[in-house]
């Protein structure tokens, strides 16, 4: 079996379509057109006579008359001259797995034999709104639930699992407060000191659990305020939620500020910023996605409500796995 394989990319598309013409091929040749690594479309050479490069698209001809349109992208044709061979089955690299919201996966589909030349796989998904893929394998999970994605090629097809999970609350006993702004105390209070925003919450939303730092006293005490804390071991977040204490809500409220995670306190990764817009909320959630892995967080608190004159948080949490 012989082949002759062709290239093409966009910024040869003018060039190539100036010096290569057209390109005289037999009718036992077969075509596999391969689109930025993925195989679009497989032509037998009985319908064809010529290839040609026009304004950037890749055509093949019977004649006169254009048969295909193979919009170029960094595409290549494989042309390969001798017998079809048959496509008996294909695989995936992943066949189950567990992603939350917007989350991202890329299937990988194999051809079995490899050297088939009647390959041309169409992706999708059942049911619809749980997760989307695209016609290169690139999964996005978009809600709760369970997925089949599918790739097919006439008759065969192979099928991949999904389930789209919800972040659960991460338990923080053992957590520790590693560090933090020390210039963001105001007043050194036992049960008002930064450690007590990693206490298990008080679902009642009082005082029990608290931290307070001056927002706007004098330079000396000036936002932003940092807080480090150590989860002991590295976990997978998505999300976090700050409780602000209701009984305070009036005048100790923070607006913006952003989160960081790290596995060793000098690279930190993902930023995510949130800007509270409700001042009388109570509790604010952030979302950390796509999610990102680490063993500390750090909590930026960048400005305050207008007007306040102190922040209170009683508790933060984490949400992850």
């Amino acid at each position: 079996m012989k082949k002759r394989n062709y290239t093409t990319g966009r910024i040869l598309f003018t060039l190539l379509a100036l010096v290569w013409g057209s390109l005289a091929v037999s009718a036992d040749d077969y075509y596999r057109v391969i689109s930025e690594g993925v195989e679009t479309a497989v032509i037998a050479g009985s319908t064809i006579d010529s290839v040609k490069m026009e304004a950037g698209d890749l055509k093949f001809y019977n004649g006169n008359t254009a048969v295909r349109t193979q919009t170029s992208c960094g595409c290549s044709v494989e042309i390969t001259t001798g017998d079809p061979v048959d496509l008996t089955g294909i695989t995936l690299d992943v066949t189950s797995a567990t992603l939350f919201v917007n989350d991202k996966l890329t299937l990988t589909a194999t051809k079995v034999p490899a050297n088939a030349n009647n390959y041309n796989s169409e992706w999708s998904v059942t049911p619809e709104g749980i997760v989307t893929v695209t016609q290169t394998g690139e999964v996005t999970a978009v809600a709760a639930g369970e997925a089949t994605v599918t790739v097919k090629s006439g008759e065969i097809e192979a099928s991949a699992t999904l389930t789209v999970a919800t972040p659960a609350q991460l338990d923080k006993t053992g957590w520790v407060m590693d560090s933090y702004d020390v210039k963001g105390i105001g007043v050194e209070v036992p049960d008002r000191t930064p450690d007590k925003m990693i206490d298990p919450l008080d679902t009642s939303g009082q005082w029990a659990v608290r931290s307070m730092w001056h927002a706007t006293w004098g330079a000396a005490v000036a936002l932003p305020f940092w807080f480090i804390i150590d989860m002991q071991e590295s976990h997978l977040i998505s999300q976090y939620k700050i409780y602000i204490p209701e009984e305070t809500i009036n005048d100790l409220s923070l607006k913006t500020g952003y989160f960081e995670v790290s596995d060793d306190k000098q690279t930190w990764n993902k930023k995510v910023e949130f800007d509270i817009t409700e001042p009388l909320a109570s509790d604010w959630t952030v979302e950390a996605l796509p999610q990102t892995s680490g063993r500390y967080i750090r909590f930026t608190i960048s400005t305050a409500q207008e007007g306040a004159n102190r922040l209170a948080i009683s508790s933060l949490e984490v949400f992850g796995h």
